[in-house]
């Protein structure tokens, strides 16, 4: 768990994390912009794959939590990286035209997300 250094974050809650085998970490002083891109990640987590589930345990929060994280990472585009996942180290080739024949649809938690990429020639 990363946390800022507020007051409601008291030794005892700490304790109580460490106790259910969750490592607390703290952001480091003066790290404005750390503290607004976790609670960003953590805003589009909820908003995008986590409001749309009820978890049943701490298992299945873990398997959506890392589905979304893969998603994140290798095929949700990002605007900051002109619409290209994070793990892409480059844009893709550009084509003229598409044929439907020509389209795979993968699905992403369960078909809540869904990714669009042209079949291999």
């Amino acid at each position: 768990m990363i946390h800022d250094r507020d007051t409601k974050f008291s030794v005892e809650f700490k304790q109580f994390l460490k106790n259910k085998g969750i490592q607390p970490k703290r952001l480091p002083i003066r790290s404005p912009n750390l503290n607004a891109r976790v609670e960003r990640f953590v805003q589009t987590i909820k908003y995008e794959a986590l409001n749309h589930f009820i978890a049943f345990g701490p298992r299945h929060l873990d398997y959506l939590v890392s589905e979304f994280v893969d998603y994140y990472n290798k095929h949700r585009a990002h605007s900051s990286r002109k619409h290209l996942p994070p793990c892409c180290a480059e844009p893709p080739p550009e084509f003229e035209t598409i044929r439907l024949d020509e389209i795979h649809c993968e699905e992403h938690l369960g078909g809540l997300i869904k990714s669009y990429e042209r079949i291999a020639a």
